[in-house]
């Protein structure tokens, strides 16, 4: 995929995902956004699969990368709140981003820069993989979840019985921004721990 009019494609794609949700989004639906075919459109995208995957590469385009200069546990925080930012951004859409292969250049891109950080750390290459995973599926639960009022933003075992909880829209505005601080935190501790279990083994 490639060229202008692949691109119009995919932005249509993502508004109609972000207007109707991921269950209504179909070739057809994305050709009637543009005002052609469905055979028109296919001469731009080989079809849904090809699009959806070109879908996460415009998703994961909007986020800034951190620089090579930047310390390694501010790193994971400014991907961590750049994530928050496009799952607020899109809510019904980033879901698409816990069902697909990272196979767009611009998805490989973050999850290299990822890798980079981790062996900035100091992560043992053995287990770089294994960390980037456990990261990145925190990170994509987290911010949907926030980005969609999945969590309670009050103790649960506070309410009464017949007393529904306030989701996460009803709660602060900067209270779940902190909370993903606390939750980076807490990885951070366990790069630390991997990192010095990995020197202890080399002594």
């Amino acid at each position: 995929m490639g060229g202008r009019r692949a691109e119009e494609v995919v932005a249509a794609a993502l508004a109609v995902a972000a207007r109707d949700g991921l269950d209504r989004l179909s070739m057809r639906a994305v050709a009637a956004e543009i005002g052609v075919t469905v055979m028109a459109l296919y001469r731009h995208v080989p079809g849904k699969e090809a699009l959806l995957d070109a879908m996460v590469g415009r998703l994961l385009a909007q986020i800034a990368l951190p620089g090579d200069d930047l310390p390694w546990r501010d790193a994971l925080r400014h991907v961590a709140h750049e994530m928050l930012a496009l799952a607020r951004r899109y809510p019904t859409v980033l879901p698409l981003l816990l069902t697909r292969a990272y196979v767009a250049p611009e998805a490989v891109r973050l999850v290299r820069r990822l890798y980079a950080i981790l062996d900035r750390a100091g992560v043992p290459q053995t287990q770089i993989f294994r960390l980037e995973r456990m990261y990145s599926t925190f990170l994509l639960g987290f911010t949907v979840s926030v980005a969609n009022d999945a969590f309670w933003a009050e103790d649960p075992t506070s309410l009464a019985v017949d007393q529904p909880p306030r989701g996460a829209t009803g709660s602060r505005p900067d209270q779940w921004d902190r909370e993903l601080d606390a939750d980076v935190a807490s990885f951070c501790a366990v790069v630390e721990a991997a990192v010095e279990a990995a020197a202890a083994g080399c002594r």
